[in-house]
């Protein structure tokens, strides 16, 4: 966890700094709305949120996502000022300054079920991991490949799988794998604040040859505003407490929907195509990624998509020009792989029982070797914990 953090939104300079002292006692960073150095892309997490009674009522109030804590601070001891808190959903109401005192005792209080929380939501020991298909670059083939990848790992490896398409308006995992969904994920907006893994199944759309959950991306453009940075994030950490790989289809558009999930992910395939416009455009976005610490544990690697005689460069071309572990390639077959996806069935069927496409028997080879590490990197956490005992 990268420190317990907490954002102040107060017009009163005393008000906050009376705050920023408390906290600091409880080893707590502390950061003041409108003045911190972030956007809302890069937002991290704050575990807890400290609003007036001012500010509450402000239209560009903060959204606060669910598991943190909120206090909310009043200036006169009046019940109908704390009952208006209450109704926004106020955990803790403080009147200034004459119960400040109480704020470290609420910070030391919550704090057991904070840090509890993050581990829950984001350590990558015993809990399902997020695998994001993204490239800044449209036409890669990462809705292609995050199916056959999901499909690889359910019906190949038995893990239970589910498939999260992000890409609003313009998704198409449905249509590979021959799917009519009723409800898309933005419907599960109204039930947002008590989001569960049984509303989540009432949503999903189950492909019975494999096996695998899939979370589909509604096709109106009038519902694309309804996808929040709380919603997506929700949908990732409830989903990852239920599954064994949850696998992310993302925009190209880096905006806050595709941080947010990038952010939450375990690993990251960048899916690059072997031509000049392809590569110049990853390394624009690998300069943000390491801007925005998006590979700061080195979970990004590269998938090379799209390999055939005649491309501009080769494998290893690719090789010296990226600076990124080269996870696979996956080689073209135009023809074979379009005429069996517009049957709109799975690639796989059952263990050993596939489309003998190259890509598919390309993608056999990834998820093998993608395997072999998460083993590798499980077996190197459990003999450093023995070590410790």
């Amino acid at each position: 966890m990268g420190g317990l953090k907490a954002l102040v939104d107060t017009r009163e300079q005393e008000v906050f700094e009376a705050i920023k002292t408390h906290l600091a006692q409880e080893a707590v960073e502390v950061y003041q709305a409108g003045q911190a150095p972030f956007n809302e892309i890069n937002k991290p997490h704050f575990h807890w949120y400290v609003i007036d009674q001012f500010s509450m009522h402000e239209s560009s109030k903060q959204t606060v996502p669910a598991g943190s804590f909120v206090i909310g601070i009043v200036f006169e001891r009046q019940f109908e000022k704390v009952r208006e808190l209450m109704k926004y959903g106020v955990d803790e109401v403080l009147v200034w300054p004459d119960e400040m005192d109480n704020l470290a005792r609420i910070i030391t209080r919550t704090k057991e079920r904070l840090e509890k929380s993050d581990q829950e939501n984001f350590s990558l020991g015993g809990k399902g991991k997020v695998i994001s298909f993204y490239s800044s670059k449209g036409g890669s083939g990462k809705t292609f490949l995050s199916s056959l990848f999901a499909q690889c790992l359910a019906v190949e490896y038995g893990k239970k799988v589910m498939l999260i398409d992000f890409n609003v308006q313009s998704g198409g995992l449905e249509v590979i794998l021959g799917l009519e969904p009723i409800r898309t994920y933005v419907d599960l907006k109204p039930v947002l604040s008590e989001l569960s893994i049984q509303h989540i199944h009432n949503i999903a759309v189950n492909e019975s040859t494999t096996g695998i959950d899939l979370l589909l991306s509604p096709v109106s453009p009038e519902r694309m505003e309804e996808l929040s940075v709380e919603l997506v994030s929700k949908i990732i950490r409830v989903c990852r407490s239920h599954y064994d790989e949850v696998v992310l289809d993302l925009p190209c558009v880096l905006d806050s929907t595709s941080f947010t999930a990038l952010n939450d992910s375990t690993h990251i395939f960048y899916v690059l195509t072997p031509d000049s416009l392809s590569l110049r455009s990853f390394k624009h976005t690998l300069a943000v990624f390491d801007q925005y610490q998006l590979n700061n544990q080195g979970q990004l690697s590269v998938i090379l998509n799209l390999v055939h005689a005649k491309q501009e460069l080769t494998e290893r071309d690719v090789g010296k020009l990226v600076d990124v572990p080269l996870a696979g390639s996956i080689r073209a077959d135009y023809f074979s792989v379009q005429s069996y996806l517009n049957m709109g069935v799975p690639f796989f069927k059952k263990k050993g029982h596939y489309f003998k496409a190259k890509p598919v028997k390309d993608m056999i080879k990834l998820v093998k070797k993608y395997e072999a590490k998460v083993r590798e990197h499980v077996l190197v956490t459990q003999s450093g914990s023995l070590a410790k005992a």
